[in-house]
């Protein structure tokens, strides 16, 4: 091979000897070369990797797994960046709880012998029940209106407003005790039965066992009713009656007495 003289190097370093056509060749070459990488830079890289060059964990999508807590499962999705250094990972780890079915427990019906709400069964009939249709036979004749041998000529003046009520109707007649009618028994206790005509509900105001007194007929105090108050300055009674005296009707105002139990019945 024939070496140049440094005589000749030192010439063309200077500008000596210098073609303009060879330096355009020169360039077209490069140029050549390089375009050529560029466009195989897909074979390049994959051959670099091939053969351990570079990072092949470039592309990291997704990894599914499951949290050891208990009754809750979680998709991971962790993305890492390629131009991001490994240590970055656990910065950019996205956690994405997808919803998992709840096992709803439903609250089963305690099966008792009776509700706890009510202390007997509903269904069951109280000994000695009676329908109210049965209370009183249609052909059994009622007593006359009025206790015998009181009058109005001593007492409280007072106001009182008529009503009347039957138990053998039943509904607002009667009380619901255990999901049955009771009708048979007044607030004292006793059967009406014995006291038809005879007894009427009374306020509060009055106690069980007073008299109240109009136009000749007096009753005793023996039940109460939810609508049986007093009202203004009137009080409600309700006969014991399937209906009221001739003459009358219902919430008609008369002026009659009242004798306290603690009077009549010392005889004064």
């Amino acid at each position: 091979m024939r070496i140049q003289s440094r005589p000749y190097l030192t010439k063309t370093a200077g500008g000596e000897g210098f073609e303009i056509v060879n330096f355009l060749a020169l360039c077209l070459f490069v140029g050549v070369i390089a375009l050529w990488l560029y466009s195989a830079k897909g074979i390049v890289g994959t051959l670099g990797r091939f053969v351990g060059l570079g990072d092949k964990n470039t592309g990291l999508s997704s990894v599914e797994g499951s949290s050891n807590l208990p009754g809750k499962d979680y998709a991971l999705s962790i993305v890492k960046e390629p131009t991001q250094p490994a240590y970055i990972i656990e910065n950019t780890i996205n956690v994405v709880i997808t919803p998992q079915p709840t096992n709803i427990i439903e609250a089963q019906p305690t099966y008792t012998l009776y509700p706890t709400y009510t202390p007997y069964p509903e269904n069951i009939v109280p000994d000695g029940y009676i329908k109210p249709s049965e209370l009183w036979p249609e052909n059994k004749p009622l007593p006359a209106l009025g206790l015998d041998g009181f009058y109005q000529d001593k007492g409280e003046e007072i106001t009182l407003k008529l009503s009347y009520y039957w138990p053998p109707l039943g509904g607002i007649n009667c009380d619901i005790i255990n999901g049955f009618e009771e009708c048979r028994f007044l607030s004292n206790g006793l059967d009406f039965r014995d006291f038809v005509g005879k007894t009427v509900a009374c306020p509060v105001e009055f106690d069980l066992g007073d008299i109240v007194c109009f136009d000749g007929y007096c009753f005793v105090c023996q039940d109460r009713g939810g609508a049986i108050v007093k009202e203004n300055n009137s009080y409600w009674i309700d006969i014991l009656y399937p209906y009221l005296p001739d003459g009358y009707f219902w919430s008609q105002e008369v002026i009659g007495r009242h004798f306290s139990s603690n009077v009549w019945s010392n005889g004064d």
